[in-house]
């Protein structure tokens, strides 16, 4: 399952023309979406192992109301806006240049929420942001 959609990410490049001749194809950009979200996925099966055991994880995820959603969206959407950007980077277009920094910043922050890791990538001992909106369940502070 994933979290945005070709148009939440594109919408991102006010300038970018879909399948133009000087961007990537729709396709290639739903593979970005594809990997960020495998990413989301393993990190949600890692953490929440309680809170989805009685259903299932497909079927915890057809329960989770608009506040995961939306972010599990943001998390998706600015994980494959970063690799989108890269790519205009590469292709020597130099505006994507200067977001691609803000976009993979915003993904890691939040990523990093979720996966209860600090900025440098190490676990956090009392958990993550978002631990009690997944599970009501969590031990939080």
């Amino acid at each position: 399952m994933t979290y945005t959609t070709v148009d939440n990410v594109a919408g991102m490049f006010p300038t970018f023309t879909r399948n133009g001749p000087k961007g990537p194809s729709d396709a290639l950009v739903q593979a970005f979406i594809n990997d960020v979200a495998a990413e989301i996925d393993a990190v949600l099966q890692r953490r929440f192992q309680e809170a989805y055991a009685s259903q299932g994880f497909a079927g915890w995820l057809g329960t989770l109301g608009q506040d995961q959603l939306s972010i599990l969206e943001k998390i998706n959407r600015y994980g494959a806006c970063a690799q989108l950007a890269d790519v205009f980077d590469t292709a020597g277009i130099t505006a994507a240049a200067r977001v691609a920094k803000g976009f993979e910043d915003k993904f890691r922050d939040a990523y990093n929420k979720l996966n209860a890791r600090d900025a440098d990538g190490k676990p956090l001992t009392q958990g993550g942001d978002y631990d009690y909106l997944f599970d009501p369940l969590a031990k939080v502070e």
